[in-house]
């Protein structure tokens, strides 16, 4: 039994981190970044606490719950942060994966779904901003940026436009603008 366990998370596992690769390491639901084995690193990395980067931990989400017939295939795998994760299914009644999806969006674009200092993290509908773990915050040439569209997320490299360590996209650097991080 505890074998045919281990094998069953260790598939989980694989599905998971193959869905991150696939979303760029940003979860499903609030397209902020997530982290997979070093909260140290990540929590360094974007200047937060541990406990706030707990909450960015890559899982495995299922958009049809087991409970209600889900299963384990890689159609029916994304990948999500814990937090979202975790208050879909906090729900009285689970709400279906694109209507709970509509929900943080619409969250996160008013600034209400996770603490204010972690915005800084964020991509949204309409926003380009820093994609994967793998990339640096604070690049000293260039950095890569996703754009998310009609057309799916587009990622490709472009000119560091910040100075002081913050970053700007080409929208914002072009006006002029000075950076909004704290």
């Amino acid at each position: 039994m505890k074998q045919r366990m281990c094998e069953m998370y260790n598939k989980l596992a694989k599905v998971r981190n193959l869905r991150a690769e696939q979303q760029d390491w940003l979860c499903f639901y609030c397209r902020f970044t997530m982290w997979e084995r070093d909260v140290d690193a990540f929590s360094k990395r974007y200047g937060i606490g541990k406990r706030l980067a707990n909450r960015f931990q890559c899982t495995a989400e299922h958009l049809t719950p087991v409970q209600n017939g889900g299963s384990n295939n890689l159609e029916n795998i994304v990948a999500a942060c814990k937090f979202c994760n975790q208050t879909r299914h906090k729900m009285r009644k689970v709400p279906s994966a694109e209507k709970y999806r509509q929900h943080v969006r619409k969250r996160v674009r008013a600034g209400k779904w996770h603490p204010r200092e972690l915005y800084q993290m964020a991509t949204s509908e309409n926003t380009v901003a820093v994609t994967s773990q793998r990339t640096c915050m604070r690049p000293t040439l260039t950095c890569a940026f996703s754009q998310v569209g009609d057309r799916g997320t587009v990622s490709r490299q472009i000119p560091y436009f910040g100075s002081a360590g913050c970053w700007k996209s080409p929208k914002i650097a072009a006006s002029g603008a000075n950076c909004s991080r704290p």
